[in-house]
């Protein structure tokens, strides 16, 4: 089989280094696989990029505006004498430029904690710009929900990502779009995507310049009327930004959302950009000083995170570019040579872009060049096996093989019968607050369970009800764990098996978070002792091995081990600072609260 279609794109943060991505975009639109692109996905400088992109914005104007506009410029305040000063400033680098790192202090030092209005104005201005033009010259006429969207961005005078979801439906230069932020809140760090789904009437732009705002180049942003906030008579919450960066600098949707797969089969692929890094002589597996400290002042656990997300992104290898910054032209990779070179010329920016275009035409031929191969059982399990899409299209031409044809009627007529359910459940909903079974779901449930008549069709059906988090489904599910309760001779087997598996990702779920967000930054904390962090390693391998196939595949099983690996540290977890058992500790504190109760 060839290599799934490129439907995501995924760029990291860097700064000015950001600067290379124009010829990411030549290379899609000469292969022209830009129509192809579904969601892209961006933190820090990768917004920015992200945010006009999504909005259909072409390789001409995106490398005009790269190569044209002087990126100190974006930072300028908007106080015309403050602005007056900066410029000055700029102009006496100019004259300085021969000595080491003049330009670069003349150009940075009086735009410290720059607000960044000139950069979301721009970000505003071009992605409206660019959305407007696509919808005008699109060819079809435009649905009525479409075509709000376009009215809802010239009112507006600004895109939001939900204006993005609707048209990237009816115009393939429109995208959806994934942006990270750093959400201060009083308690703790977290990291933030802003999206369709979680800040739909948000403009792109304010997405963009948050997730852009480089640590002391910029000040902190913050934001009220979110969803996720406290809006009434009583409070109007307030959440202080930082840059998207600090969390997660390449955010990849399947390692900060993963979604239950049907099948081994892949049907998307992803473009993943991620800037050359210096080398480094060894592998960060502990915290020191320096990495505290730059903890400390980032008020984040950026180097575990940072660490963590390495370890993921090596799942993604063959998916992966690395955007070439050294060569005879110098070295780009560093903080003040490429994340802070504002003032990087137009030769320089030009040597880079074409420097990504070639890396990427190489690896868009590789992945042409690719054939996957896959070993099922059985004809019918190679046909379970496939993506909707890919089946629909190979069930016509297969109609008349009777070696398929009983599977092929097994998907379609098992199709009817989830989509009746589907409507039930709607139907259910509307009836009351409390979603209880009725004939109609009843009726439903009895034809999936007619239907599964052997072990591979129940797995497709308990795996179909999970696909993608369904909210109407995972409504079912979550109300079907309960009604079935404490009597198990009524369960249908085919809501039992599905129930069984959303539990066994909820677990999956736990695992993953408390591993990335508790156990792995643990390790990172100052001072912590080599004891501890042996018993850490130890219990994330063990947590880690439950998500192995191999493992046990009851849920009960799953969770008396996941609360004995947390009882493990719990007992056993000492004072960074006195070397004694610590019951107070606030990591043993989050971890208590993590156990099943």
């Amino acid at each position: 089989m060839d290599r799934p279609t490129i439907s995501d794109l995924i760029l990291s943060g860097g700064g000015a280094k950001g600067a290379a991505y124009s010829g990411l975009l030549k290379t899609l639109e000469a292969n022209g696989l830009m129509d192809n692109i579904r969601t892209i996905s961006g933190s820090s400088a990768g917004a920015i990029s992200a945010a006009v992109l999504a909005s259909g914005m072409s390789h001409a104007r995106f490398d005009q505006i790269l190569d044209d506009i002087p990126l100190t410029s974006l930072l300028d305040s908007t106080n015309v004498i403050v602005k007056a000063l900066q410029n000055v400033s700029s102009k006496l680098g100019e004259k300085l430029k021969n000595l080491p790192l003049a330009q670069l202090l003349c150009d940075l030092l009086p735009r410290l904690g720059s607000k960044g209005m000139p950069l979301e104005n721009l970000i505003r201005e071009e992605s409206c710009k660019a959305l407007l033009q696509r919808c005008k010259d699109h060819p079809e006429p435009l649905s009525e929900k479409a075509q709000q969207a376009v009215a809802n961005v010239r009112r507006n005078e600004y895109v939001t990502f939900a204006d993005l979801a609707v048209l990237s439906k009816e115009i393939p230069p429109i995208k959806t779009v994934e942006i990270t932020g750093t959400a201060m809140f009083e308690e703790d760090t977290q990291l933030l995507v802003f999206s369709e789904k979680t800040t739909p009437d948000m403009d792109i732009a304010v997405a963009a310049l948050i997730s852009a705002s480089l640590p002391v180049v910029f000040s902190k942003l913050t934001q009220q009327g979110l969803p996720f906030q406290q809006n009434d008579e009583k409070r109007t919450e307030t959440t202080a930004f930082a840059d998207g960066g600090i969390l997660n600098n390449t955010p990849v949707p399947d390692i900060y959302n993963p979604a239950t797969s049907m099948s081994p089969i892949p049907d998307r692929e992803s473009l993943i950009l991620i800037f050359e890094a210096e080398e480094s002589n060894q592998e960060n597996q502990r915290g020191t000083g320096i990495t505290a400290l730059i903890d400390k002042f980032l008020n984040a656990p950026h180097t575990a995170s940072s660490v963590w997300n390495a370890e993921q992104l090596k799942r993604f290898a063959d998916q992966t570019v690395v955007v070439p910054l050294k060569s005879n032209k110098g070295d780009y990779r560093g903080l003040l040579s490429g994340t802070v070179n504002f003032s990087m010329s137009k030769e320089i920016k030009d040597h880079l872009q074409e420097e990504l275009r070639k890396k990427v035409q190489t690896h868009l031929d590789e992945h042409n060049a690719t054939r996957q191969t896959f070993w099922f059982d059985s004809i019918e399990d190679a046909l379970l096996a496939l993506g909707d899409k890919a089946f629909e299209q190979l069930s016509i031409e297969l109609e008349d093989d009777e070696t398929c044809a009983e599977a092929i009627t097994f998907r379609h007529h098992a199709q009817r019968a989830l989509t009746q359910l589907k409507e039930a459940i709607q139907e259910a909903d509307k009836a009351s607050t409390k979603l209880e079974p009725t004939p109609p779901m009843h009726m439903a449930i009895w034809t999936l369970d007619q239907l599964a008549d052997q072990p591979g069709r129940l797995e497709w059906l308990a795996k179909r009800l999970n696909h993608g988090n369904d909210p109407d489904f995972m409504q079912f599910l979550q109300a079907a764990a309960e009604w079935d309760r404490g009597a198990p001779n009524a369960t249908s087997e085919v809501t039992g098996h599905a129930v069984e598996k959303m539990h066994l990702q909820d677990i999956a779920t736990r695992i993953s978070n408390v591993v990335q967000h508790v156990l792995n930054p643990a390790c990172f904390l100052g001072g912590q002792p080599d004891a501890n962090i042996k018993l850490i390693k130890g219990v994330i391998r063990d947590l880690l091995e439950l998500q192995d196939p191999k493992a046990s595949k009851n849920s009960l099983e799953q969770k008396i081990t996941f609360s004995n690996s947390l009882e493990r540290v719990i007992a056993n977890y000492r004072s960074r600072y006195t070397g004694m058992l610590d019951p107070k500790s606030t990591t043993l504190k989050i971890l208590r609260n993590m156990l099943f109760k």
